[in-house]
């Protein structure tokens, strides 16, 4: 009769992956703690306006989208280089996909929408995300409207919260 879902970092991605790409699959809420789901353009823990960090950024850059990166690192897969977003979107293999980058999948946003709650928690101070935020191009604006959607943030670096705070928040999704 289907289940709740709870995925921290990148694991809200991929159980996102699950509820838009998996067929018959019935996810009641789903608890994104943390998630790239955007996907990320920065080093971990390492400031935009340092020299050092760019360079990082840049290397990675040049690496990412590489076909051999792509299929063998997890984490290329949902690196967005928003500076260069045809190259994103023609070279990403997961993530342009899934975020309706491309062409608008109207099953993924119907089976994204078919949950209860989509709940989506961000850490105010991240350094591991860059950037925090997200976009909608998933029916996130139907879901908001309908009550479905769920944005919270709690102070703290990436998965940095209290017991008291995820008992509050999150376990009540849970139930």
């Amino acid at each position: 009769n289907g289940f709740n879902a709870m995925g921290f970092s990148q694991g809200g991605q991929f159980l996102r992956a699950l509820v838009q790409q998996c067929d018959g699959i019935k996810v009641h809420n789903l608890i994104s703690i943390g998630g790239q789901h955007q996907g990320v353009f920065g080093f971990p823990k390492c400031p935009a306006d340092v020299a050092f960090c760019e360079s990082l950024r840049d290397m990675l850059n040049n690496y990412a989208y590489n076909s051999i990166v792509q299929n063998h690192l997890v984490q290329a897969e949902y690196w967005h280089d928003s500076l260069h977003e045809e190259t994103y979107k023609s070279s990403n293999i997961f993530l342009p996909d899934l975020n309706n980058d491309n062409t608008i999948n109207e099953v993924y946003k119907q089976r994204l929408i078919g949950l209860n709650k989509f709940v989506m928690v961000k850490f105010t101070a991240d350094t591991m995300v860059q950037p925090i935020a997200s976009e909608d191009q998933l029916g996130l604006k139907i879901m908001d409207n309908n009550g479905q959607l769920v944005f919270l943030a709690t102070d703290g670096d990436h998965l940095q919260f209290s017991n008291e705070w995820f008992i509050a928040n999150i376990i009540p999704y849970l139930q």
